[in-house]
């Protein structure tokens, strides 16, 4: 598809112009200081002097040129406790939750999964999903791809990204109810026959489902109660710093302040006020692990005005004051290599102040400390992002690093350098390619008298 451009005449309409990107919820990109690309469309569109964009009409996307292919149809199920551990995708993968209550985990961000809804994972994603209430939970996972026309010759197809199939946020609602869960049957039931032809019926019907999922997404309601919670959820996590009020987000759902209340707290658990407090702290927690800030400057940069109430929902949430949290917190010792080490530290409860953290490759410890630690290393296969790793510990200056005994010579030479430099205060040589060094009590020597 051509990219088409955007002409300035005068740059003091450009504000007008940005402001109707936002209203078409278009992309645009910028060229230079007067041209910009205008991401939806195969034109080129002129600013006039009155700020009104001139040409014809963007033409409608050419759906006919897509064909999709069904790699494989999987329908799992299990009882109260089930969960799918985060994995990654190599396809689009679309889960249709056919019965139970779930929750589903796309990278870092977790949200209730509803019956008649379609949840798009992109190629080179994470997700996971795990059962929310007491029922047995089951759900289809779809594995499949889209194509184009590579030329007009006709003679090929080359893989291209949803762009205007799918909707924008990953998922949509498709009616009538239970549509999407017959097609996902259907498309298990084929996919899995011996006979090829009945196994292609398979494959029209991923078309079948791509084309639902298209239609729904094209019509999808903007006022729509569970979308506008998560709108506003959205809202409050990017906007916490800000004085929210249940009156505030429940004008951004479109439903009254007290049904918004009840609703909230019903889909996700907790309330949003109690969720804003969650989200405060935490980032608060972070905020101090990684600068000297004064605390007041702490409270205000996450929307607390008065530092002395901000300790006071601090201790209430965590069971000591900010003062003591930080002292608690000031040895910044690292985990490099492996999330396995982490364990080690647990019972001596140390927390380090980096590791390698993923929601799949080490999927318990980044549930459990994912917000205790602020210097997350790159956790996919040991030494795999060495050179990223290294810089992010160079950066972060530990005290102490711990590693795997046996780390490959090549990978432990840098690691070394950086053990020397950050042990100094400690009066420490730690040998990295030989075991580990716990922290424990502080001899008087200056070293720590734990090791593994």
């Amino acid at each position: 598809m051509a990219v088409p451009k955007v002409v300035f005449n005068d740059n003091c309409f450009r504000d007008s112009f940005f402001s109707l990107i936002q209203k078409e919820l278009c992309y645009i990109d910028v060229n230079n200081e007067n041209h910009y690309q205008y991401l939806r469309g195969d034109k080129t569109m002129t600013l006039d002097t009155n700020g009104r964009v001139t040409g014809e009409e963007v033409p409608p996307f050419d759906f006919s040129r897509l064909t999709g292919k069904l790699w494989d149809v999987e329908i799992v199920a299990g009882s109260s406790g089930f969960r799918l551990e985060q994995q990654l995708t190599d396809s689009y993968v679309c889960l249709v939750l056919l019965g139970g209550d779930g929750k589903l985990q796309r990278e870092s961000k977790v949200c209730r999964m509803y019956p008649d809804t379609v949840y798009i994972c992109p190629p080179h994603s994470t997700f996971g999903v795990f059962a929310a209430g007491s029922d047995d939970i089951s759900l289809a996972i779809v594995r499949l791809s889209l194509f184009e026309e590579a030329d007009s010759s006709r003679t090929k197809l080359q893989a291209v990204q949803a762009g205007e199939l799918l909707p924008p946020d990953g998922e949509c609602q498709v009616a009538p109810a239970g549509r999407l869960a017959a097609l996902c049957r259907l498309m298990h039931q084929h996919s899995q026959s011996g006979d090829p032809l009945i196994r292609w019926r398979g494959q029209l019907h991923c078309l079948e489902f791509l084309h639902e999922i298209a239609a729904a997404a094209r019509h999808k309601p903007g006022k729509d109660t569970r979308h506008g919670l998560e709108r506003a959820k959205n809202y409050l996590e990017e906007h916490f710093a800000d004085h929210l009020t249940v009156e505030r987000l429940a004008a951004i759902t479109g439903i009254s302040p007290k049904y918004f209340a009840d609703l909230f707290k019903k889909t996700y658990g907790v309330s949003a006020l109690d969720l804003l407090t969650q989200i405060r702290l935490t980032k608060a927690k972070k905020l101090m692990l990684r600068s000297n800030r004064l605390m007041r400057d702490i409270a205000h940069e996450v929307g607390y005005r008065d530092e002395f109430y901000f300790s006071r929902k601090f201790k209430k949430e965590f069971g000591l004051p900010p003062s003591a949290y930080m002292k608690k917190r000031q040895h910044k010792v690292a985990v490099y290599g492996s999330a396995a080490l982490i364990g080690y530290l647990l019972p001596l409860h140390v927390i380090p102040y980096a590791a390698p953290l993923h929601p799949k490759w080490s999927g318990y410890y980044y549930d459990q400390l994912g917000t205790e630690i602020p210097v997350q290393l790159n956790a996919y296969r040991q030494n795999y992002h060495k050179a990223e790793n290294l810089d992010k510990l160079s950066e972060a200056r530990p005290e102490l690093i711990l590693c795997p005994a046996g780390l490959e010579a090549w990978a432990a030479w840098g690691d070394r350098k950086i053990v020397r430099d950050a042990g100094r205060p400690f009066g420490m040589e730690a040998a990295v390619t030989r075991g580990c060094r716990v922290p424990g009590r502080r001899s008087g020597s200056g070293t720590l008298d734990f090791r593994i």
